[in-house]
């Protein structure tokens, strides 16, 4: 199994790891074969009994849904789909706990002798979208903090996440990668001299931009003080500069027109339908002339090729805490944005392949990144030169 190449992650021990592979596994098995069956039980008795009942095909993906809850391997699989999120996260608790307190030592060894900076915000109200549930399962949710020198949920998302997806590379940057191929398409020319990374977690994609473009003044923001730390502790240890705090998106305090690039990866569908429109106007406040907005998300339902891929994508909604995922492809965006500001001749609206990581082998040590199957919904707006 792949170790975390930022090298902050504490290396788990063969016992550790072994369960860190299990819930892997167990998750590679629930969408690939498990996935697969209980598809092929859906085509051949849940679709043919309805469309003979109703006289039409099952295409709607909710009224699918409710079909689906009567088959018991659907039954199955959704609970295992529960089930191996919480193993996940579990897995990894065993090594934070032996490990809590020299992550600590790391962290506050760091000093003010860094290249980056961190700025937290004791006050900051969480808000309700992301305080009232433990989103993804994650415990303690990414607002989990304990005392000033506590890292723990960033460790945790930052292992966690690889195991979730471990597509997404060790590194935790695949998201990066992603937005960066969408940017360099449709803005070829782009040369931020300061960058924005909103809902940056620990900060996976960022690097990415601070590899990108180094001579640019490169911030992050996100609500989780601990995410924060870690990912402070994290970009010190690998040679990247990043200034990170804790803000809300809707409201920062940076200056107007501050940044010539501002980003998101996957976060709207964690928020709210009522943030989304603040965060926009926000965003359309931050940027300088010129300057470019990009926001990556969950691909809409009409990119998925039938309706049975949709009722598995819209799982997580109903068995992973993410109560906002079905409610955010209902949202007019391009509206959204005008109405914040951004002129309608502007917005690039289109879908972002997701880069995967391959695994090392033999033959290539290193592994290696290519486009996967599945690409994001990317909405992108720009301001004209003044």
């Amino acid at each position: 199994m792949a170790e975390n190449s930022s090298g902050v992650f504490p290396r788990p021990t063969h016992d550790e790891a072994a369960r860190q592979r299990y819930a892997m596994g167990l998750r590679a098995y629930l969408f690939g074969p498990l996935r697969e069956a209980v598809g092929r039980a859906f085509y051949a008795k849940v679709a043919p009994e309805y469309e003979a009942r109703e006289g039409r095909p099952l295409e709607d993906r909710r009224e699918a849904r409710r079909e689906i809850l009567k088959l018991p391997s659907y039954q199955y699989f959704s609970d295992l789909h529960r089930v191996s999120q919480d193993m996940i996260w579990n897995s990894v608790i065993d090594t934070l706990d032996r490990t809590e307190q020299s992550l600590r030592d790391a962290y506050r060894e760091l000093g003010d002798d860094c290249d980056g900076s961190i700025e937290l915000n004791p006050d900051l109200e969480i808000p309700n979208y992301i305080s009232a549930i433990d989103i993804h399962c994650m415990p303690g949710n990414y607002q989990a903090s304990s005392g000033d020198d506590d890292v723990v949920a960033g460790a945790l998302y930052d292992r966690g996440g690889f195991l979730y997806s471990p597509g997404g590379g060790p590194q935790c940057d695949g998201m990066g990668r992603t937005s960066l191929g969408f940017l360099k398409k449709h803005y070829p020319d782009i040369a931020p001299r300061r960058i924005l990374d909103m809902g940056c977690g620990i900060g996976g994609p960022t690097l990415v931009y601070v590899d990108e473009f180094p001579d640019a003044e490169v911030h992050a923001i996100d609500i989780g003080a601990a995410m924060l730390r870690y990912g402070h502790l994290r970009a010190e240890a690998m040679g990247r500069r990043v200034h990170f705090s804790q803000q809300r998106a809707e409201n920062t305090n940076f200056d107007d027109g501050s940044f010539d690039l501002i980003l998101s990866h996957i976060m709207f569908h964690e928020t709210s339908a009522k943030a989304v429109q603040p965060i926009l106007t926000e965003c359309r406040r931050l940027l300088a002339p010129g300057g470019v907005m990009l926001h990556l998300d969950l691909p809409k339902p009409d990119l998925l090729p039938d309706v049975y891929t949709k009722i598995i994508f819209d799982g997580d909604a109903f068995y992973n805490n993410e109560p906002f995922w079905m409610r955010m492809h209902d949202l007019d965006w391009p509206g959204m944005l005008e109405q914040a500001g951004f002129a309608a001749d502007r917005i690039v609206a289109g879908i972002a392949p997701v880069s995967m990581f391959i695994p090392p082998t033999r033959d290539n040590p290193s592994g290696d990144w290519r486009p996967g199957r599945m690409a994001l919904s990317a909405i992108a707006a720009s301001l004209e030169e003044s």
